[in-house]
């Protein structure tokens, strides 16, 4: 695939990563720069403390062409932020196509819910047929409750105050 790709002899690249973050995300990215270099990317990985990789993110200026970044769709769960983020919207975006935009843009503005998540659907879909990202983890989260919390609901990490309360005891 490198071959075709033009890449006969592999190539290398840095990646800036946070560490500290989340359990085990060194061994993780560790693990990610190894199994590329079996296939001839050499990955240069680059630690970067939180204050520092926040800084880079909202400038845009990742000394080397990838970043490791946790996704998270919450509070609203809504793929939409995901193109906020990696989509030619953003001023310097990480990843911008303007093939899959047309989507995108319709999706911002279709109030159906069915069609505004099956073009989001669609979008999600190039971008991942594209390779934009190595998806190398999903975060189990766990949320502990005290037994005098009412009507506690955890909808995919969202929690509906409203309907929140505490029993008396």
């Amino acid at each position: 695939m490198l071959t075709e790709a033009g890449y006969p002899n592999g190539f290398n690249f840095v990646a800036e990563v946070q560490v500290g973050q989340t359990a085990g995300d060194t061994d993780t990215m560790q693990a990610m720069a190894a199994d590329l270099g079996k296939v001839g990317v050499k990955v240069e990985l680059r630690p970067v403390s939180t204050a520092d990789w926040v800084k880079k993110f909202g400038d845009v200026t990742f000394e080397g062409p990838v970043f490791g970044m946790r996704y998270q769709s919450a509070p609203t769960l809504d793929a939409n932020r995901f193109f906020g983020f990696n989509s030619c919207r953003k001023p310097k975006p990480y990843f911008c196509d303007e093939a899959i935009m047309g989507v995108i843009n319709q999706a911002d503005s279709e109030f159906d819910v069915e069609k505004r998540r099956k073009l989001l659907q669609q979008g999600l879909r190039y971008y991942n047929e594209q390779a934009a990202s190595l998806y190398l983890i999903d975060l189990i989260e766990i949320t502990g409750v005290h037994k005098t919390l009412q009507g506690f609901k955890n909808l995919i990490k969202t929690f509906d105050y409203d309907n929140m309360s505490i029993a008396s005891r």
